[in-house]
């Protein structure tokens, strides 16, 4: 069970619009979910939990001058943005961009046009994979050396509504999750990729995938939070949350335990919000939950591993009016 400790209501929209939640993430380097980066809209976002409405660090794709103006409008609706070592933010925007950026210089490294990119993620020989969801419904692979702009793949794969990837180094394979399906994928000494096995999910709406633990997967579709047991091949319903629905991203802190997940909302008029904001500065609004299973082992794990609470992606969220709850 959970216990509710705060909630914080976050609103700082201009447009009453229901937008589409996309994805979330919490960044630290201690044991102590500090930061959140998510993204949504045309922005990603760095921000204290505890003081939501003031961005430490912000990005949009004018920020980079070296993705072309022309390009731009590709990131207007960022929906994955994945931290990496070295400083690393990996973007996906369903307006069909791509792009790897260094956080310090907001330097475009690689830049890919893939149509309604939901996910991506590096992979071992200088790849990397992304999700092309509906309208792409496939899996592209790209060599992230590649300097054209855009950068060409060098491979696909068809997956029907593809919407999350994760590279497992453990078992040296790529999962990929669908609309109704859950891939396992290795590469050959070529570079090609094959897909090995599928799972059919227990409930379709695939959206979210990304590690929980060395053994479980988060899997989310569109009534349940499921773990995929990577061993056992099998899938579970989370007990704590597995019968939330439309959950649009969920990830762990590996050392204190903290769950985040983010949730559509039902569309509401926000009574104290009723001026514009200024475009320039908007901060798109989020919901997130943020929660701690009681009798959960914490185990501790190198840092800068996909962590939505500590390490990894991240997913967006953009909201006429949406909250940050804290439950533990």
């Amino acid at each position: 069970m959970f216990k509710w400790l705060a909630k914080i209501e976050v609103f700082s929209s201009n447009r009453w619009t229901k937008f589409a939640i996309a994805t979330l993430l919490i960044v630290s380097q201690s044991s102590q979910a500090t930061d959140l980066i998510y993204c949504g809209a045309s922005r990603v976002i760095v921000i204290d939990p505890t003081a939501p409405l003031k961005p430490e660090w912000t990005w949009h794709a004018i920020d980079s001058p070296s993705i072309p103006e022309k390009s731009r409008p590709w990131f207007r609706s960022t929906d994955e943005c994945k931290p990496y070592a070295g400083g690393l933010l990996l973007i996906t925007s369903s307006s069909s961009g791509v792009t790897l950026i260094e956080r310090e210089t907001k330097r475009c490294l690689f830049l890919a046009q893939s149509r309604n990119a939901h996910s991506a993620c590096l992979l071992p020989g200088n790849q990397i994979a992304v999700a092309a969801s509906f309208g792409g419904d496939e899996m592209q692979f790209y060599k992230s050396t590649d300097k054209r702009r855009p950068a060409v793949p060098i491979q696909t794969i068809p997956l029907y509504g593809a919407h999350g990837c994760v590279w497992d180094a453990k078992r040296k394979c790529l999962w990929a999750l669908g609309q109704s399906e859950l891939l396992r994928l290795t590469v050959g000494t070529d570079g090609k990729w094959t897909v090995r096995k599928r799972w059919d999910l227990p409930t379709p709406g695939g959206h979210d995938l990304w590690p929980r633990d060395d053994t479980n997967l988060f899997a989310t579709s569109s009534t349940q939070v499921l773990l995929f047991d990577r061993d056992q091949e099998t899938f579970n319903v989370h007990k704590s949350i597995g019968d939330q629905k439309k959950v649009k991203s969920v990830d762990r802190h590996q050392a204190s335990g903290i769950v985040v997940f983010g949730q559509h909302m039902v569309e509401r008029h926000h009574p104290l919000h009723r001026t514009p904001v200024d475009k320039d500065s908007e901060i798109p609004p989020l919901q997130v939950a943020l929660g701690r299973a009681s009798g959960t082992s914490i185990q501790e794990i190198e840092s800068v591993s996909r962590l939505r609470l500590s390490h990894h992606s991240n997913r967006p969220i953009r909201w006429p009016s949406c909250w940050i709850c804290i439950r533990a």
